[in-house]
């Protein structure tokens, strides 16, 4: 080979193997402990262990509590690492400090080695603070028309408002540091009260099928509005502020949950036509599972990392479980039962017909008879294990494992359209 070849052959050797540049290594996090949906007291200690690792050398840990939708609990404990390849760190939360508002909390664990990063999950179970109950907003159906009452927990009722009945009303309330708010769903706005049950804001909801059912949903810190003809949301602070606006594609949705990104029940035809389909959706609108349950969806109660749906098909009523990643099974059917209302208590999940009150356990097989007692509308409170469910003119307060009576609360009028009960916390 001519000298002029070796060189060109040598040089060609050092640029393949010596001029290109190792791609950067992403960190790798391994959670030692807590193990996978390990419980914990509101007040108990969480002692945690992780393995960081990383070829290039790590330059810090940062851990932290979040709940499932990712939203923050606690400020990030940062741990510098000084470029170690391979550390075992350990640390605590002390959960007094912190307050949690339902049992799904995600230990987010932050790995960087200055150019990658690495997130890892790992999900426990914090049994939620105290709390007390603070007031009960009801809705009554009287004559051609809808009352809306508060009570807080030591007073008489007060009205605070009346509406024209349009044949379909909901009542939903979420409690903030300065008061509640409730929502009947089919009225043309979310109406704000302060602590003393005075009106303090409105929010108008975005109203393109006249006469037709909306559905928001408030938690603890936001509200949200959905449009019906193109999917638009809007969230509020408690304050009445717009916080976000954004648009899901292909949209009349009717439900939106912010567990694990968007759930929506969607209807993407005919408004006139029953909604059957459920569409889960990730924060930036992509859709991630559709199904189709039953003639007509009836109500979808988030259990954490998969969803009660009920549904009707024919003279049934028909319950599915469907987790967050499309796994779906049958738990129980009841054949010639009006659908009332649903709700989840701890383990249970109770069905409310105006054949009677049905409850399901993962032990048991199917619905089981809870009580032959009409319940119009149902609220379970999982912190004191607690159902509240309501009768022709008052609200029965029953323990949840025994289904013993505690207290009977008369409302104004007799029929109960819907009710929302507000807690504070300790």
């Amino acid at each position: 080979m001519l000298i002029s070849q070796r060189l060109f052959f040598y040089a060609l050797i050092l640029f393949v193997f010596g001029g290109c540049s190792k791609e950067n290594s992403i960190p790798e996090v391994n959670v030692l402990l807590p193990q996978e949906n390990t419980s914990f007291l509101h007040n108990e200690n969480l002692s945690y262990q992780v393995l960081v690792e990383d070829e290039e050398g790590l330059i810090d840990l940062r851990v932290q509590l979040v709940n499932l939708a990712g939203e923050t609990i606690s400020e990030a404990q940062t741990y510098d690492l000084d470029g170690d390849k391979s550390k075992v760190v350990s640390g605590s939360f002390d959960l007094e400090d912190y307050l949690f508002k339902e049992e799904g909390v995600q230990i987010k664990f932050t790995a960087s080695d200055g150019e990658e990063t690495k997130n890892k999950y790992r999900k426990i179970v914090v049994f939620p603070t105290p709390r007390k109950r603070t007031g009960i907003s009801v809705l009554t159906k009287s004559g051609s028309g809808l009352n809306l009452y508060f009570k807080a927990d030591t007073s008489q009722w007060a009205l605070l408002n009346s509406y024209t009945y349009q044949g379909g009303f909901d009542l939903e309330g979420g409690l903030s540091y300065e008061g509640f708010v409730v929502m009947p769903s089919m009225y043309s706005t979310i109406e704000m009260y302060d602590k003393d049950a005075d009106l303090v804001k409105t929010i108008p909801f975005y109203q393109s099928f006249p006469n037709k059912s909306f559905h928001s949903i408030s938690t603890d810190q936001n509200i949200f509005s959905i449009s019906k003809d193109n999917g638009e949301v809007k969230r509020y602070g408690f304050n009445g502020l717009e916080a976000e606006s954004y648009s899901l594609p292909q949209g009349y949705f009717a439900r939106l949950s912010r567990n694990f990104g968007n759930l929506s029940l969607s209807q993407e035809t005919n408004p006139q036509i029953p909604i059957s389909k459920l569409v889960i959706r990730n924060q930036f609108g992509s859709v991630l599972y559709e199904e189709t349950f039953g003639d007509s969806i009836m109500e979808i109660i988030d259990h954490g990392s998969y969803y009660f749906v009920f549904s009707k098909s024919g003279n049934k009523i028909k319950v599915e479980k469907f987790s967050s990643n499309g796994d779906r099974f049958t738990i129980g059917e009841l054949s010639g039962h009006d659908f009332l209302s649903a709700c989840r208590l701890g383990g249970k999940v109770y069905l409310s017909t105006l054949q009677g009150l049905y409850y399901y356990t993962p032990s048991t097989n199917g619905f089981i008879l809870e009580s032959n007692n009409v319940y119009y509308a149902l609220e379970g409170d999982r912190v004191s294990n607690t159902l509240f469910a309501a009768e022709l003119g008052f609200i029965e307060v029953r323990q949840g494992d025994s289904f013993n009576l505690i207290e009977q609360i008369p409302v104004p009028e007799d029929t109960i359209r819907g009710f929302t009960i507000q807690f504070n916390y300790y």
